[in-house]
């Protein structure tokens, strides 16, 4: 699957949240979207999902423009994690799973989507929660579940809004190399938008940064992760290691509260 983005606007009312957008994912490839709150971020990925509709521009899928598709074949095609979910406190996790398969289901549930539920729920390693209401899991529980249905979708892309959100780093760690493996051994491609920019160079493929809605630098994460971008984009200071297994960036601490003042 690839996924192609050009020139793409979306509109808010008079709010120009997008604006003139191209790039594209392609098979096996995991493209991180970085950029600071409000850059348009879960925008362009609502606006992939079939969620919003740009005002201009055009999204394809294999070539085929996302407009002439019917949203059953959109939810069958991308298996979209948004950052949260309205959940149904009263439903179990495993009938939470199982919307997953909502797209392929007719008369009825079938022993293969069972099958693919529980492989879903087994790559999330949330099995023991099966019987368990959405209500009594934590946050991060909450977060794997959300995940597990859209593995359960079997998917041709994935759509990541903020995918560790709630999740330790033991669990963030677990779910990026879930998609890293599904990308490599299986060509499933994702774009996901990320806050860590450790994280993005780390896993990804591919760097996209926005800015008020723009791109403002695409590429190799070591030709877009650098000092003189993120000053630029976030409006920090910061101090880029280089070592032998990738790169860390570290913020540097603003000089009234590392000295102990003006700070609680």
């Amino acid at each position: 699957m690839e996924m192609e983005m050009e020139d793409v606007c979306v509109d808010y009312d008079r709010h120009r949240a997008v604006d003139r957008v191209s790039f594209a994912v392609g098979p096996g490839e995991i493209v991180a979207l970085v950029g600071p709150n409000g850059s348009g971020k879960s925008t362009l990925i609502k606006a992939i999902a079939g969620i919003v509709r740009p005002s201009s521009g055009r999204i394809s899928l294999d070539g085929r423009d996302v407009r002439d598709m019917r949203l059953t074949e959109l939810a069958r095609l991308i298996g979209y994690v948004p950052q949260s979910v309205p959940m149904t406190y009263h439903a179990t996790v495993v009938d939470a799973v199982l919307l997953g398969r909502k797209p392929y289901i007719r008369w009825g549930v079938s022993r293969g989507d069972i099958a693919i539920v529980r492989r879903a729920m087994a790559a999330m390693g949330i099995e023991s929660l099966s019987g368990k209401l959405m209500g009594q899991l934590s946050g991060g529980e909450r977060q794997k579940v959300i995940i597990a249905r859209a593995l359960a979708q079997e998917p041709a892309l994935f759509l990541f809004d903020e995918p560790t959100n709630n999740l330790d780093l033991k669990h963030q760690v677990e779910v990026l190399e879930m998609a890293r493996r599904l990308a490599d051994e299986k060509g499933i491609p994702a774009l996901m938008a990320l806050h860590d920019l450790n994280l993005a160079f780390t896993y990804s493929d591919r760097v996209v940064m926005l800015a008020k809605g723009r791109v403002r630098a695409s590429g190799a994460p070591s030709d877009v992760l650098t000092a003189c971008n993120i000053r630029e984009i976030y409006g920090v200071d910061v101090t880029v290691h280089d070592w032998g297994q990738g790169r860390f960036i570290v913020p540097a601490r603003a000089p009234a509260i590392a000295a102990g003042r003006g700070g609680p």
